[in-house]
């Protein structure tokens, strides 16, 4: 055991409770909170035998998150995509103790964020562009970038293949992504091991009545499909790359209450939805 993985955020864009919406699964996270609340996307993976803390994105949750959690030190970021429910919370660096944070991205992600300009001139910061398939290391861990499927990412999207050879585990963390990923990328996450653990995009949970509700709340299904996961396709990915242990995040408020979700997943050997300040140890 090297690694202690922590959900910070397990939320989609809007996060749950959405602020304007009263549907169930909101009014049960407003009155009981986590692990019913839903902030938005966010992962620190705390790297024991080396004392590296590194996100996987910055959702513009990110302070609250890292205050929840008592993090006061982050090393290293790397970034999926430019999305804002990703990387706004980068902001949260300004004025921190930190001499300079590390960041990992694509060339154009990293430029995207960056060009923003205003309080981004004022972190300390230092770049290191990343290439798909192309691994790196850091804080003895390698990290290898694939491209997923994000159609509306203003940036070429990624997941990682996260490994810390010495012990020949595997993490897995796909970021937003439709189903139909490359093959490159299916033969990177599958070769040559499965995932011990994966954590996946799944926007829409099991239930059936749910499904049925978000096909006439979204006006383009096929579209729609070409940026997240709902659970049929979870099932499809799970069986494609045989993870030892999934774990379903960027959950929105269109799934069920925690408590229900969890009862639903029960029939669905090593499949688990994540929640805010979930831990695991690989």
């Amino acid at each position: 055991m090297s690694l202690k993985i922590t959900i910070l955020g397990s939320g989609d864009s809007v996060g749950t409770p959405k602020w304007d919406c009263h549907c169930e699964t909101c009014k049960t996270a407003r009155k009981r909170g986590i692990p019913f609340s839903r902030t938005r996307f966010g992962i620190l993976i705390e790297v024991l035998d080396t004392n590296k803390n590194i996100l996987i994105d910055t959702g513009p949750d990110l302070r609250s998150q890292l205050i929840r959690s008592n993090i006061d030190r982050i090393d290293a970021i790397f970034f999926t995509h430019g999305h804002y429910d990703h990387q706004s919370g980068f902001g949260d660096f300004y004025r921190t103790r930190i001499p300079t944070v590390e960041i990992f991205g694509t060339e154009e992600t990293l430029n995207y964020i960056l060009s923003s300009g205003g309080i981004m001139k004022s972190i300390r910061y230092k770049n290191r562009e990343i290439l798909p398939f192309h691994p790196i290391e850091y804080g003895g861990v390698q990290f290898t970038a694939f491209p997923v499927l994000h159609a509306t990412s203003p940036t070429r999207p990624v997941g990682y293949v996260i490994e810390k050879p010495e012990n020949d585990k595997k993490l897995v963390i796909t970021g937003d992504t439709g189903l139909n990923i490359p093959n490159k990328s299916l033969e990177l996450i599958t070769n040559p091991k499965n995932p011990d653990i994966l954590i996946v995009d799944c926007f829409i949970d099991n239930n059936d009545d749910t499904i049925k509700r978000f096909k006439k709340f979204i006006f383009d299904f096929n579209l729609f499909r070409n940026n997240h996961m709902i659970f049929p396709d979870i099932l499809e990915f799970v069986e494609r790359v045989k993870p030892n242990e999934t774990y379903l995040i960027h959950l929105s408020h269109l799934c069920a209450p925690h408590d229900q979700l969890e009862s639903n997943l029960k029939k669905f050997e090593n499949v688990k939805a994540a929640y805010d300040g979930l831990t695991i140890y690989l």
